[in-house]
């Protein structure tokens, strides 16, 4: 972790949570703190993260999906009772570009993340059941139409 993030008082402003999920880690951004680490994207880094999280009145994490390396953290946070908004990665893009934000890296892209939070208050995600989960992407597609009899020429 980068330095000590120090626990905030009662009644203190609400921070919003940017994180940007790579395989291998999450850079983190606390808005409007200012404060910026780097995490392993696996149980220990997500338990860190929660501890960190604990220590401040976070209105919304808000991440954008990538592959299915957010969903560890998603869910883990999700269950701890942390509101978590999942945003298009074409959105946060065009946010990022709105502020003049050209770099794509990925603690730039966390700190986007967090303002778009804080700015645009995106609705946090509920967890899909958990049998829809397990069956993969074609359990979220609509069943095929039935297709109607061909019609006859006479009829």
């Amino acid at each position: 972790m980068q330095g000590q993030i120090q626990p905030q008082t009662p009644g203190a402003q609400p921070v919003y949570v940017g994180i940007d999920v790579c395989k291998d880690h999450l850079d983190i951004h606390l808005h409007p703190l200012g404060h910026g680490l780097r995490l392993a994207n696996d149980r220990d880094g997500v338990s860190r993260l929660k501890r960190l999280l604990a220590r401040h009145d976070v209105a919304r994490v808000v991440l954008e999906p990538t592959a299915s390396y957010h969903r560890l953290v998603h869910r883990s946070l999700a269950q701890a009772g942390w509101p978590v908004a999942v945003v298009n990665p074409l959105r946060a893009r065009l946010f990022a570009e709105v502020l003049g934000s050209r770099a794509k890296t990925d603690r730039v892209d966390a700190k986007m993340l967090a303002i778009l939070g804080a700015t645009l208050a995106p609705r946090p995600r509920r967890r899909r059941p958990k049998r829809s989960r397990n069956c993969g992407s074609w359990c979220m597609r609509a069943p095929p139409r039935p297709r109607s009899a061909p019609r006859s020429p006479t009829g």
